[in-house]
């Protein structure tokens, strides 16, 4: 025997639907997905006119929406790391003794210094955009 459909049972169903609609936009909307055209493949560069880097400290938007932060120390005097992310990218460069610091982000994908620094002796800086 077949069970007749009724206005109560086809409501429920519109509900369902849209509360599944929701959760998934909801969901969407927490990943905070980046969209193509703010991932890009990025270069950091950190370097000093003498000594060594001493450390850095670099930032950006992963292709997922999530921000990454890292750091490291630096006995070179110069530094450079690439990733895949967007659109805001950050560089803190921490110059050892008596250096002067400079840094620069590049934007791989199209050949664009996104931006660049150039310190004070002994002074840390920072190359940030977006």
């Amino acid at each position: 025997m077949r069970r007749a459909r009724t206005r109560a049972d086809a409501s429920r169903r519109v509900v369902r639907a849209g509360t599944a609609l929701a959760l998934a936009a909801g969901g969407l909307a927490l990943a905070g997905c980046a969209s193509a055209g703010d991932v890009r493949d990025l270069e950091y560069l950190a370097w000093v006119d003498a000594g060594a880097v001493g450390s850095v400290e670099y930032s950006y938007v992963d292709e997922l929406g999530r921000s990454r932060q890292a750091g490291a120390g630096v006995t070179a005097s110069s530094w450079v790391h690439s990733v895949r992310g967007g659109p805001r990218v950050g560089l803190t460069v921490t110059p050892g003794d008596a250096a002067t610091a400079h840094c620069a982000i590049v934007d791989r994908s199209n050949r664009s210094m996104l931006v660049v620094r150039n310190g004070r002796v002994g002074e840390s800086i920072t190359c940030a955009f977006g």
